[in-house]
């Protein structure tokens, strides 16, 4: 009786509120039960799964695609004119491997650590491109972004060129090798060609010159050997990875292939260099460089004679067949009634 008389003086608003309260309460309980925990970090990068490649199979006594090699795009018709060449005899193997490879894709979490590595601190943005899913970062004039499937890095820094601090290209070299051990596995069995650096000047179209002290910038392309032939892909490019540093020796761009995963097809035999002599003759090769520097989008008149000074036994990339092929690339001379301009023919050279 005493209990009642309590509940009744109680104020009704008051439990009306505490009712509120008590209901309340059991509706959260009983959602939590049908809620799986969750534990939430702001500051966590985001993980986008990465695609998985299979190269394609040539299974025994199958025809191999033919390569696919692209001719210079400053190249009206595919013609040498009159041929001879000065090479001095080389001895190249009989047979080689043939090789089918998937593209190394880039992990996201991998991507995410050379980025903070580079000092990039906001998290990547993912995106969908023409070559597949991809990962970008920018910082201010810094961009980087990876091409998770393709297996392609790019990085650009914004650096303007200062005061000179390189004084030879063992230290433009030097400067880019650091830089390329950023990029950790990825980076592997490459070698710089000081050969083959190019000295740039000009900001945006640059243009090429020919002396080291001239050079506002210096191209420091790096190759690959498989089984001490040079990977090649198209256009007489035999890089997989190219380091532009300044005169600063800043990085100021830089672009990386991953090392493609390899699976040996089978051996495969080898033309002849006399064979692919007179293949050239018969210009059955492909013209993948001529000319040079701001040449190179100008359409260049069709050769009179040409003159081929070196060849090499190497492999090209074909990244439509997926597939590693066995080429001779020739290098030498093109002339014509009054310029004479550099050239560079691949064969393909299965037997």
């Amino acid at each position: 009786m005493e209990r009642q008389n309590f509940i009744q003086k109680i104020n009704p608003k008051i439990l009306a509120v505490v009712l509120l309260f008590f209901i309340v309460f059991i509706i959260m309980a009983l959602l939590s039960l049908f809620k799986s925990p969750k534990t939430s970090n702001k500051n966590a990068p985001e993980v986008f799964p990465t695609p998985t490649l299979v190269p394609i199979q040539i299974p025994e006594g199958a025809q191999i695609p033919t390569p696919v090699i692209k001719t210079a795009p400053n190249v009206l018709i595919n013609r040498l004119g009159d041929v001879t060449f000065g090479i001095i005899n080389k001895t190249f193997p009989k047979k080689v491997k043939l090789y089918t490879f998937t593209p190394t894709a880039i992990e996201t979490v991998n991507a995410q650590t050379i980025a903070r590595s580079l000092l990039f601190a906001t998290p990547g943005k993912q995106l969908s491109t023409n070559d597949g899913q991809a990962i970008s970062f920018q910082e201010g004039p810094k961009s980087l972004i990876f091409y998770l499937g393709k297996g392609n890095i790019q990085y650009f820094s914004g650096a303007q060129v200062g005061v000179r601090t390189v004084g030879s290209e063992k230290d433009v070299i030097d400067s880019a090798q650091a830089f390329l051990k950023t990029f950790d596995s990825y980076a592997q069995n490459l070698s710089a060609n000081p050969s083959l650096i190019s000295y740039l000047v000009g900001s945006g179209n640059t243009r090429l010159v020919s002396r080291f002290e001239d050079a506002d910038y210096y191209d420091v392309p790096f190759s690959q050997k498989i089984n001490d032939l040079t990977l090649y892909v198209q256009l007489a490019n035999p890089a997989r990875a190219h380091v532009l540093v300044n005169k600063s020796k800043q990085i100021t761009k830089a672009t990386l292939n991953t090392p493609d995963i390899l699976t040996a097809v089978k051996d495969v035999g080898i033309i002849s260099i006399d064979d692919a002599k007179n293949k050239i003759i018969d210009n059955e090769g492909t013209i993948v460089s001529y000319g040079a520097g701001d040449q190179f989008e100008t359409t260049l008149p069709v050769p009179d004679r040409t003159i081929f000074v070196s060849v090499e036994l190497g492999y090209l990339n074909d990244n439509i067949n997926y597939t590693l092929y066995p080429i001779y690339i020739f290098s030498g001379t093109a002339f014509t009634e009054n310029q004479e301009e550099k050239i560079v023919v691949y064969l393909p050279a299965l037997k």
